[in-house]
């Protein structure tokens, strides 16, 4: 048996094992292919914003493997700032727990900025 795919199958069916070796060419095509675009969307914002870094919710975390390679290589050579280099780390998928730990802490700074007196332990007598 020989893995293809992400299915086991039985060497002698060449046919379909050429089959699967090919839609993973496809699917590592498509996946480089949508690491540009992507790269080059974001580029954009990260010219314009200059952001520590950019995190990727929702989908893409599970899409990084096929994404990250062209992407970050599109970062790299579209993003005027010198510190965006493929290997520089800047290019991250979001964590559902640390992230939901963010918008936590996030949420009560900022109710600590908008009134930072209602937050102010009273004096003791």
């Amino acid at each position: 048996e020989q893995d293809v795919a992400g299915l086991h199958v039985a060497v002698e069916d060449t046919h379909v094992v050429r089959g699967g070796q090919r839609l993973q060419d496809v699917g590592a095509d498509a996946g480089a292919e949508a690491g540009r675009m992507l790269g080059r969307a974001l580029s954009a914002a990260v010219n314009l914003l200059d952001p520590e870094a950019v995190v990727l919710g929702g989908i893409y975390p599970r899409l990084m493997p096929w994404l990250t390679p062209a992407l970050a290589e599109e970062l790299a050579d579209r993003v005027v700032s010198g510190l965006w280099t493929p290997d520089a780390e800047r290019l991250r998928p979001a964590s559902a727990a640390t992230d939901a730990a963010r918008g936590a802490a996030a949420l009560v700074l900022h109710d600590i900025l908008a009134d930072p007196l209602a937050h102010t332990p009273a004096p003791s007598a």
